[in-house]
């Protein structure tokens, strides 16, 4: 009975160690937990637009991915931001990126619809155009992975799933430019540059597509997305 229990205690002991290496701040940490500290995150506003000065705040994830704390760095000479840093609320992942401009909030967007959201961070903000950051998931890495920039004033998605970013070209155009976001990286398809005033549509492949002429007019600029646009 005695050794009976010297094990059990033993078993117990051994357990309590693995237990608390696992649980160790130096273990490399891993995301894609939607769990965390409600305490870390207390007091602390929610992100949202529109930002008139930067503003340490919560981007709320709406799961799958965790949510994440931003602060911004700022220049003491002009008060102008300088970088941005995001901080998963679990400590699993922390994200920086320089920062152009006053910037706008960074938020959680689902870019192609697939149910996993990305993460939008804005590190040049134009008058018209902006350029954002984007972190995605992949099958391989539990952790957000950087996959490419956008240049845009607006989001949509096409009718097979592909990320539209749709900016300003000149005063009388618009380009939407067609992406698959494959295993957390962007990857440039074709843009279409839309004329107003006649209206007009041309197609600008970035990859070789097995498509005449056509058939890009067809798969791109009769999209319901670039028809939209006005």
């Amino acid at each position: 009975m005695i050794a009976a229990m010297g094990r059990a205690l033993l078993i117990a002991a051994v357990v309590s160690i693995v237990g608390t290496a696992c649980g160790s701040d130096t273990a490399v940490p891993q995301s894609g937990s939607t769990s965390g500290s409600s305490g870390s995150t207390s007091g602390i506003p929610m992100c949202a637009e529109p930002v008139d000065q930067p503003t340490n705040c919560l981007v709320q994830s709406p799961g799958l991915v965790p949510s994440f704390t931003a602060r911004y760095e700022i220049e003491s000479d002009t008060g102008e931001p300088t970088s941005i840093t995001l901080t998963a609320v679990d400590a699993s992942q922390v994200i920086e990126e320089p920062v152009t401009a006053t910037p706008a909030a960074p938020q959680f967007r689902d870019l192609n619809i697939d149910g996993v959201p990305e993460l939008l961070v804005p590190i040049e903000l134009g008058t018209v155009n902006s350029v954002w950051a984007v972190w995605a998931r992949n099958d391989t890495d539990p952790h957000l992975i950087r996959a490419g920039e956008l240049s845009a004033s607006n989001f949509d998605v096409s009718q097979l799933g592909e990320v539209i970013a749709i900016g300003r070209n000149d005063a009388a155009s618009w380009i939407a430019t067609f992406y698959g976001l494959k295993q957390g990286i962007l990857v440039p398809i074709a843009s279409a540059t839309v004329r107003l005033d006649p209206r007009s549509c041309s197609v600008t492949q970035h990859r070789p597509l097995e498509l005449t002429q056509a058939g890009l007019d067809a798969r791109f600029c009769g999209d319901p997305a670039v028809l939209s646009i006005s």
